[in-house]
Parts: structure tokens; sequence; C-alpha cells
């Protein structure tokens, strides 16, 4: 039976379908060599990437404003994010595969990297950053359903089952929440959820072809196929208008997602995967959206009531039954 490793990866990475498919991968399927596990590299790559992650949310509301469109301020990172793979693959004298098979795969990451990424950056604009964080953590349980269904993966026993109607409850809490915050917030929030299930489906469909690419190639292709797409979203949201001008902020928040989002986030995420325990891993998934939670009521002024507080449990709860509940004496399988 084919399976999905279900990541751990973040919806608001460029990478996250792809870190679906990796887990376990021998070092040489990433193309850069990840060789330092000494536990003072591993902790700080931990902290580094749980720092990234966590800022990647108000990152991508801060690179957007009323000059910059989230059109604009997406595609920009995205064609940061190409440059730098791209550099990385004339470095390691790769050049790009174009078989039909590798252009399948390059197909099946661009769900992901276009249609996931234009939904959540469209939704940032109506809810708070933290809340962006919170529903990604849906992203295990959204790709283990779908997996369920297209590679036939056991997404239904007892502890799978309920972790999936733990995050619903929280996703429904939240949702309830949001109609104070405007009238476009639900819509957010629904573009956020919906975001996750394109990563999903992104993710299980890369599962399916056996393309063997190395994962830089694999994002580079991935990246590079979108960037017509993300071109003519800008000539149709935008008439291919550049602004005027540009506020530092919102430049430096394109350019930080571009290099640290899409880039060194999902490097130290592939070394973490490859020289630390699961389990330990895992806690990126869990420490992410408190963390974005703080950052975003105490730099953004963002709000956060006991109903955000409550659906946030939740979520993180179902999560936490979701990938570890085979541990719970009353959920294993009889």
């Amino acid at each position: 039976m084919r399976t999905v490793d279900h990541p751990i990866g973040h919806p608001t990475m460029a990478s996250a379908p792809v870190a679906a498919t990796v887990t376990g991968a021998p070092a040489a399927s990433v193309g850069i060599a990840t060789t330092d596990n000494s536990p003072p590299r591993l902790a700080s790559a931990f902290l580094a990437l749980v720092l990234i992650w966590s800022t990647t949310p108000l990152a991508i509301q801060w690179s957007a404003d009323a000059e910059v469109s989230f059109v604009v301020g997406l595609g920009a990172r995205m064609l940061v994010g190409f440059v730098i793979l791209a550099a990385v693959q004339l470095a390691l004298r790769r050049p790009l595969p174009i078989s039909g098979v590798a252009l399948h795969a390059y197909l099946a990451a661009g769900v992901g990297i276009y249609g996931a990424m234009l939904t959540v950056y469209w939704g940032a604009q109506f809810i708070p950053s933290g809340w962006i964080a919170i529903v990604g953590g849906l992203m295990p349980l959204s790709t283990g359903l779908l997996a369920a269904f297209v590679l036939g993966e056991d997404a239904f026993s007892p502890p799978r089952l309920a972790g999936m109607l733990l995050g619903l409850a929280g996703l429904v809490v939240m949702f309830g929440a949001s109609g104070g915050l405007g009238a476009l917030a639900p819509l957010g929030l629904i573009a956020a959820a919906a975001s996750n299930v394109l990563h999903g489906l992104s993710a299980v469909w890369l599962k399916r072809i056996d393309h063997r690419l190395p994962v830089v190639t694999l994002l580079t292709g991935g990246i590079g196929i979108t960037l017509p797409l993300y071109f003519l979203t800008w000539w149709l949201h935008d008439g291919a208008a550049l602004p005027e001008t540009w506020h530092w902020r919102t430049a430096g928040s394109i350019l930080y997602l571009g290099v640290f989002g899409s880039v060194i986030g999902f490097l130290l995420f592939y070394h973490l995967l490859r020289h630390m325990e699961a389990s330990r891993t895992a806690l990126v998934s869990l420490l992410t959206p408190l963390a974005s939670i703080i950052i975003g009521v105490t730099v953004n002024d963002e709000s956060f009531g006991w109903r955000e507080g409550l659906g946030t449990l939740l979520i993180l709860l179902g999560l936490v039954v979701y990938e570890r509940g085979h541990a719970i004496p009353g959920l294993r399988r009889a």
C-alpha cells in the first residue's frame, strides 16, 4: 500500500506539497548535502524553522498593502524563490529535466505552489495572520483524507477519525468567531482551509508519480511552471501594472518570503527530517501556530479572544490525536 508521509510542512510554504513526499528519502534526493547533525546544530535548525514558519503568515499580510496587491506580492515572492533555486541548479551543474514524467511532477507540484498559495494569500487579506497558521495545522488531516481515497491509505482508524472530528470542530468554532472580523472574514477562513485541501491534493498527486527527481529540482520546476500563470493572474487582476511606490516593509516581506519561506525553510525542514526523531520534528507543527498567534498579537496588534483560543486548542488537539492517538489505549484499533 502506498502512503503519504503526512507533512508537517506549513501550507504557506511554496514547498509544502513537495515536503509531503520526501520523508525518509535519501540525502541525495534533495540535491544539497546535509551532513552536520550535531545536537547544537539540530537545535539551531529547529528553532530557525519554528521562527521562519511562525513569521511567514504575518509576512504574507505585510507583503501586500494599498499599493501592492496580494497577486504582486505572491508573484514577486515566487520569482525570488525561483531565481535562487535556479542558481542552485546551475551551481550544481544539474540541468532541469523536461521529460514527460518530470513535467507531470512539476504540474502536480504546481497545484500547491499556484492554487494553494494564491488561495491562502487571498484569504490572508481578511483574517489575522495567526489564524492562517492555526488553520494550517489541519493540513495533515486533509492530506490523510485525500490519501485514503486516492492511495488507499488507512485514514479511518479510531485515532485518525477522532483527530479529524476535533480538527473540524475547531474549524467550526473559528468560523463562528470570524463574523466579528468583517463580512469577508468567513470567506478568508474558508480560503485558508481550501488551501490545505489543494496542498493535500498536490502532495497525493506527487506521491502517485514515480518521478525520482531531486527535491530542489522538483521545486525549481514546480515554481517555474507556475510563473506564466502568475503573470497571467497579475495581468488579469492588476492590468500588468507595477506599483509606483514600494514601502520598505512590503518589499522586505517579499524578499524574506522568497528567500526564507520558499527556500531556506524547506532545506531546514528536510535537514530535521533526516537527522531528528519524527516525534520531535512534529513539534514544529504544534509550536508554529502558538508562536504565530503571539507574534500577531504583539507585533501586529491582532485580537485573540476565548473563541479563537478554543478553536486553536481543538485543532491542535486534533492534530496530536491524529498523529499520536495510536498510543492512547482507548483509541487503539481493536
